[in-house]
């Protein structure tokens, strides 16, 4: 088993509320309920070392049952409409992956 710790920036026309109602309506509910998924949390990041953030606005956290395969997943032509959408609220050049087994 494996917990993923997931940050990024979102684009900068992307209001956290706007990201956090499509994370609640649109991706935890679709990758939540994938079978390799235990655990899926959605958090903005307001405070970092003291300071209003400046290094990642979202921190997504999951508990999944094998990286590889979740990876698998996620590339899939079932999750391509919520991996296009997560291409256009976000900086992709700033989702940063940190993998930890459990």
């Amino acid at each position: 088993m494996h917990q993923l710790i997931v940050t990024f920036t979102l684009a900068p026309d992307v209001p956290i509320d706007r990201f956090l109602e499509w994370s609640r309506t649109v991706d935890q509910p679709r990758t939540g309920a994938y079978p390799e998924c235990r655990e899926f949390e959605v958090y903005p990041v307001v405070i970092h070392n003291g300071q209003v953030a400046q290094t990642c606005d979202i921190l997504e956290r999951a508990v999944i049952d094998n990286y590889a395969d979740w990876r698998e997943r996620l590339a899939s032509d079932e999750h391509a409409d919520v991996a296009a959408q997560f291409d256009e609220l976000v900086i992709s050049e700033t989702v940063q992956v940190f993998v930890t087994e459990m």
